[in-house]
């Protein structure tokens, strides 16, 4: 018994122009990068100009709606909100994720309170990323190790769990 194997096809010779066909054909067959590239200086500048203008419209409200996400996340408190955006910002782009994670795990009202004392702040940052881990010699780097360990306690942050990354970066 043979059995025959029919592969459906779909013909759309007569439901493309045939122009179009000639156009592909010819952007195909050229020795450059980029197909169209010749074709670009057709296009009239005020045609570039509105395809420009609404990618960058799209890219702003993409960026608005992920801000006001976040606005509603944070109970529309927006010093809070500047702070997770700087703290994000700062990690671009292999340290984003981590950056955003120390950030949203320290209210920014414990930032507010402890504005004048450095040892505090480096220690709740450095340890909220996870970076006092160590058993270290330095007096210094134990001092903040010792202070992160009762900081975390008296406001009982959590720990995150996004890695930071060093490899030829400066965190």
């Amino acid at each position: 018994m043979e059995t025959t194997n029919h592969i459906p096809q779909l013909e759309l010779s007569n439901r493309v122009p045939r122009m179009m066909l000639v156009t592909y054909t010819a952007w195909m067959h050229k020795p450059v990068f980029i197909p169209c590239e010749l074709s670009a200086s057709v296009v009239v500048c005020i045609i570039w100009e509105e395809w420009a203008s609404s990618l960058l419209i799209r890219c702003l409200n993409r960026k608005m709606y992920r801000i006001l996400e976040s606005l509603d996340e944070n109970n529309f408190h927006w010093e809070e909100q500047l702070w997770w955006m700087m703290a994000t910002q700062f990690g671009n782009p292999v340290n984003r994720g981590a950056f955003e994670a120390v950030a949203r795990s320290i209210p920014f009202s414990l930032l507010a309170k402890h504005r004048y004392q450095l040892i505090q702040l480096e220690s709740l940052l450095l340890g909220q990323a996870n970076l006092l881990e160590d058993d270290f010699r330095d007096s210094y780097a134990g001092m903040l190790k010792r202070e992160f360990i009762f900081l975390r306690k008296k406001y009982g942050l959590n720990k995150i769990y996004e890695p930071v990354h060093f490899l030829r970066m400066r965190p």
